[in-house]
């Protein structure tokens, strides 16, 4: 092997698991996430053979293969239907944490700039708080006294369903325009599996550990090459590169640097500063470092914010929630005048939202509006169809909320 690789005993020990745990979790990421675990061996053919972990692909199984144990369907015996919202958040939360304190930093750039780390963000902090605001919502619907319970259910499904469409719909435009910008940019057709990468890697609505899992079957390419072509050093690459490159007149510049500072190295270079040459130079993608600072800081904003949320029981315990008859006339005229920006901001936007009209016909309009509304009717057709699992525990779970009602 390289001395840039890891061995199956390093990535145990910086999961903190021995080696029989590590491969045990290994074998259970493999069959989870559909990868063969022949892909991690030097020599596939052999059940004995020693593992090839480059960095391009270790870090991301070590991420998995770290926090699989909290993995929901971890157990054989786990069923999708007994799935908790906190269990999937308590995952995230793993997985996110190790994306912060474990990996280098061009693996963590290169998942900061995945659409669905936000998304994974939300999701960590914000799954058990729903759970418990909806279940004290329930309740309160089911025990209400003076108030019309059918009234109330009535309403609450009217806007739940204007809900489903809205999402659906703004969903259903991102996507159509991702799609015409990828027409644009994209010069070659994308094989089955690139696609689904694209789409895992760019849809804001994966779970983190899925983005992961693409990001190593997506890096799995370049470490079979190494291995077919005898685990060639990383110095013989650049060479080879640089090679084809004046063949047809060219230059590559960054394969010439990273040559010149392997050289700098020297004949015995330590693992870690080989490594650090390695990452530089094969692993970061310089769009995600270029990205990550941004990235960075709007993870961090949202931290700031989700910390200072506070329910308004908590609010009213901490004295901070105040009645409208108890708010002064001094914070009252704050409120009207934020109110007046707001208004005033939001016709400034169908102004615009006028002026963009202009010159549209409403054959134009309409065929776009039938196109997303279709899709909406199947989308809902689908559900019922498919999801008969999920909406017997739903109608479980408010069953026994009505049947406080009843009792």
């Amino acid at each position: 092997m390289r001395n840039v690789d890891f061995t199956l005993d390093e990535l145990a020990d910086m999961a903190k698991l021995t080696r029989k745990q590590f491969t045990d979790r290994l074998s259970r990421v493999c069959e989870l996430y559909n990868i063969d675990k022949g892909d991690f061996k030097a020599y596939p053919d052999e059940e004995d053979s020693i593992y090839f972990l480059p960095p391009d692909i270790a870090e991301y199984l070590l991420l998995l293969v770290k926090n699989i144990e909290k993995h929901p369907m971890y157990k054989r015996t786990a069923k999708s239907e007994n799935v908790h919202a906190t269990q999937v958040s308590e995952f995230n939360r793993a997985i996110l944490k190790d994306i912060d304190e474990t990996v280098s930093l061009p693996i963590k750039e290169i998942i900061y700039n995945t659409m669905g780390h936000l998304v994974s963000e939300r999701i960590a902090y914000w799954g058990e708080p729903m759970v418990k605001h909806l279940t004290r919502f329930l309740i309160n619907l089911a025990t209400m006294e003076t108030e019309d319970i059918g009234a109330a259910l009535s309403m609450f499904t009217k806007e739940i369903d204007k809900m489903n469409y809205h999402v659906f719909r703004g969903n259903y435009l991102k996507r159509f325009a991702y799609s015409e910008n990828m027409k644009v940019f994209t010069t070659e057709p994308l094989t089955e599996e690139e696609q689904e990468y694209n789409h895992l890697l760019n849809d804001s609505n994966v779970s983190i550990d899925t983005i992961i899992s693409a990001l190593l079957k997506s890096a799995m390419p370049s470490a079979h090459y190494i291995r077919d072509h005898r685990f060639y050093s990383p110095l013989e690459s650049m060479y080879e590169t640089c090679v084809l490159y004046k063949m047809i007149g060219l230059r590559d510049n960054k394969d010439e640097t990273a040559i010149e500072e392997f050289r700098k190295l020297g004949n015995n270079p330590t693992v870690e500063d080989e490594r650090k040459v390695y990452y530089e130079y094969f692993v970061r993608n310089s769009d995600c470092e270029s990205r990550y600072e941004y990235n960075k800081y709007i993870i961090d904003h949202q931290r700031e914010q989700q910390v200072k949320w506070k329910p308004i029981n908590v609010r009213i315990a901490d004295g901070e929630y105040f009645e409208p008859i108890e708010v002064t006339v001094e914070e009252t005229k704050k409120f009207i005048e934020k109110e007046i920006k707001r208004h005033e901001e939001e016709i400034m936007r169908l102004r615009n939202k006028l002026e963009e009209l202009e010159g549209k016909s409403d054959s134009e309009k309409n065929t776009f509006a039938k196109e997303v509304q279709d899709a909406y009717k199947e989308y809902c057709e689908n559900i019922d169809e498919k999801y008969i699992v999920l909406h017997e525990i739903t109608d479980k779970f408010v069953g026994q909320a009505l049947n406080e009602f009843l009792s």
